[in-house]
């Protein structure tokens, strides 16, 4: 399987949603988590019943720099749970390049780094066989009526090389210098790509197995068998911490095939369409516009 090393952003409070997914990822025994993060990020990992003795010598902190925050012009957060879209939560996002960057400049033991955003549930170790050394594997999430990849860089699978090194520093310059448009990092890597088609260097990784939240219901509606294949499923369609967390709730107790599953499923539609809460998809401009759970 190889060496399975996981990074991460906690910056701020992630919420119960993010509790949720550190523990799956725990769950499947990482060899390394590498997390950057603030004090808020910090703090939140050491309040967690996860915080063991095990986990202080699995995790390795990588510390938010006063200098990392000037460099790109970054509000420090307030420690509350940050809401996709905002500038705030826009500009945080250009740190994932920073710190992969980081880890695969201090871990040069290490050949395979599986990127992960804090909204994403782990159910079993990725398969690294079929991984190839000069490419690197993202999530894919298409417009579900179109045929144009569309890259999620919730999940990212990066090699420890040059190549990567080399891309992990034009994307940080890319969206440092595209930061007046106030775009965040999935936006700015797909148009990264779209003006360098030159660049053969990703693969998606298989939807089947790596879902996104656009398929949420899909999932809740099938047998509880057809979730076993799950690698991860990523939450990234539910806007605040409570929708991420009832969405992955529902997801955990419906593939354990636990007697809970339709209440939480009853309890997430309830929430949603009680507060006038909506999915979202992404289009051909990469802005996203709203859609109903049921359509």
């Amino acid at each position: 399987m190889g060496d399975m090393n996981f990074v991460l952003l906690a910056i701020g409070n992630p919420g119960n949603s993010g509790t949720l997914s550190l523990n799956s990822i725990l769950s499947i025994k990482p060899e390394k988590i590498c997390v950057m993060a603030d004090d808020q990020g910090e703090k939140w990992l050491q309040n967690f019943n996860f915080y063991t003795e095990f986990t202080r010598n699995l995790i390795c902190i990588h510390k938010v720099t006063n200098k990392d925050l000037e460099e790109f012009e970054i509000v420090s957060p307030t420690g509350k749970f940050q809401n996709y879209g905002n500038n705030r939560f826009n500009r945080l996002t250009i740190l994932k390049w920073v710190i992969l960057k980081k880890v695969i400049e201090t871990h040069v033991n290490s050949k395979t780094f599986f990127f992960t955003d804090l909204d994403v549930l782990w159910f079993k170790s990725p398969n690294t066989e079929f991984l190839e050394k000069n490419f690197m594997f993202v999530q894919n999430d298409p417009n579900p009526n179109s045929k144009k990849i569309h890259y999620c860089t919730g999940i990212m699978f990066w090699q420890s090389n040059q190549i990567s090194l080399n891309l992990l520093s034009d994307l940080t310059r890319y969206q440092n210098l595209n930061c007046n448009n106030d775009l965040h990092d999935e936006q700015i890597f797909n148009l990264y790509f779209e003006d360098n088609k030159s660049l053969n260097t990703v693969r998606c990784l298989d939807s089947n197995l790596y879902p996104v939240g656009s398929q949420a219901r899909h999932l809740l509606l099938s047998k509880s068998k057809n979730l076993k294949k799950l690698v991860a499923f990523h939450a990234n369609y539910f806007v605040g911490d409570k929708n991420k967390t009832m969405v992955m709730k529902a997801i955990l107790a419906k593939k354990s095939n636990n007697v809970t599953w339709p209440a939480w499923i009853l309890k997430l539609y309830i929430h949603l369409f009680a507060r006038k809460y909506s999915l979202v998809f992404k289009n051909k401009v990469l802005k996203r516009s709203t859609v109903n759970l049921n359509e």
